[in-house]
Order: structure tokens, then sequence, then C-alpha cells
């Protein structure tokens, strides 16, 4: 650079720049992380706002998938499921989280692909982003260890279930990510003939979606009065209708896993809150 086109004095201010910009370095992130991190932005703006910050979250992102891996292997392990024998997941009997999870994957490879034809890379590394931290990770992998506990035919489905997403997710991830799926591959199943679109199910998107809202307002409500995971907790849900009951009813575990709650439980008398002092949702 000194060498170059620059002046001393412009180098000097350059160089006193980057030092208040970054007076402790820039932190390692890898090649992987700067790419999906460039490919965030969106290429048709005239101006990009690139920061080095964006690179370290990415750095973590891939580590969140890397350890999500390593949980599924773990799982597999655990049920004594062969990964590489996971070539499909046609006739087996999925439970509505399956149903759930396979729906979200197909709606992101539906987007994923619209946005890589129209060159909206942003939009593709967000639907990666949204289905591998906010829905496989911080949502399916908590469900799924409520059903490890059973270790029954459910378990097993759900370890398949995980796998198979898992895979497809990181075939769509490799054109940003291609080191880190050089990894992760030879620990995943090859699925043959999986169109994840063909599982897109709007009606149990919609459901487990207000599951996730109750866990949302539960998650809040704790927060507000601090109750922290090492506090024993109970959470009592006023229900209004049959049919909702019979929903959270199924989901009761689900519920205790995602709020990280000690006890549930289900009433459909107001008389139960008129006895003592609760907290209530609004």
């Amino acid at each position: 650079v000194a060498r170059g086109i620059l002046s001393e004095s412009e180098l000097e201010k350059s160089l006193d720049g980057q030092r208040k910009m970054f007076p402790f370095g820039i932190k390692e992130s890898g090649i992987d992380a700067l790419r999906f991190t460039l490919c965030t932005h969106n290429i048709k703006q005239h101006f990009i706002s690139f920061d080095t910050t964006d690179c370290v979250t990415n750095r973590n992102f891939f580590n969140k998938i890397f350890q999500a891996t390593k949980y599924a292997n773990g799982l597999a392990e655990t049920l004594r499921v062969v990964v590489k024998d996971v070539k499909s997941l046609e006739g087996l009997e999925l439970s509505e989280m399956d149903r759930w999870l396979l729906s979200r994957l197909g709606n992101m490879v539906k987007t994923i692909r619209h946005a890589m034809d129209n060159y909206n890379f942003h939009i593709a590394t967000a639907a990666l982003r949204t289905f591998f931290y906010d829905e496989l990770c911080n949502v399916f992998v908590e469900t799924s260890k409520v059903a490890r506990l059973k270790k029954n035919q459910e378990s097993i489905v759900n370890c398949q279930v995980l796998h198979a997403c898992i895979s497809e997710g990181v075939e769509y991830l490799e054109v940003f990510a291609p080191f880190l799926v050089s990894e992760l591959k030879p620990c995943l199943p090859s699925l043959l003939d999986f169109n994840p679109e063909q599982f897109i199910d709007l009606e149990v998107e919609k459901r487990i979606q207000n599951l996730l809202e109750i866990c949302e307002n539960i998650r809040e409500m704790k927060s507000e009065c601090r109750i922290t995971r090492k506090i024993p907790s109970e959470i009592q849900i006023l229900i209004k209708s049959p049919t909702d009951e019979e929903f959270l009813q199924n989901h009761i575990e689900n519920i205790k896993a995602l709020t990280f709650t000690d006890d549930l439980k289900l009433t459909t008398s107001s008389e139960d809150f008129e006895r003592e002092d609760f907290i209530g949702l609004s």
C-alpha cells in the first residue's frame, strides 16, 4: 500500500481511521461466514453497508447448524437409528411437530428456488436463517428432546425427520457455505426422490404457530416476573373451547420444553383463577 497511489499523509489518515474503527482488530470468521454475509445484502441496491460483526453472527449461526447435526447423530445413536439407511419418509406415521417442520422445510425450499432464479440472494439467506435457527434449532430440536425420552417408534420417526430436514437444508446452504457443508454431508443421509414442497400444510403451520405464540407469551411473563430456569414454576392455562383443550393436551410436554416450565395444567374453570392470585396473559 505504501508504494501505491496513496501519499504518506493519506496512508497515515487511512490507518488512523482503521485503528479507530477496529481498535481490537477484526475477528476471524472464515470464508463461509464472509460469503454468506455478503449474500445477505440486496445486491440490487446502490449501496451496501457491510458490518464485520455480521460475519461473527453468521459464524455462530453455522456453529448452531453444526451442533444441531451433532445432536441429531447423538440422538440416532441413542435410538439405534442407522443414519445412512434413511432414504425416504414415505409411509412413516408423522407427528404434528414432524409435519410442521417438513412443511416449513417445503416453504423454505420454495422461497429459495424462487429467490435464486431472480438473483435475490438476500431472500434465500434469510429463508435459511429462519428455518435453521428459528424453526429447526430453537423449536424442533427442543421438542425432539421430549420424544427422545419415550424411546419408541415416534422417537425413531422424529429422529429420521430431523436428519432428513438437516440433510435437505444443507443442500441449499452449500452454495453459500461449501466448506461447512462438506464437513456435514458425510454425517447425513442422502434421500431419494424427496420433494419437501409436497409436505407443505398451511393448516398445520397455523396450529403450531398458535402454539408457539402461547409459548412466547409464557416466556415473556416469566421474564417480566424474573422467573429463571432454576426457579421451579407451574403454569395454568384457562381453556375456553374443547378444540383448544384437545390440541394443547397433545402438546403439554412440548410447551413445557419450549418454556422451561416444570409443571403445566389446563383448566376449563375460571374459578381456579379466582381462588388464587395468578398472572394473566393479555
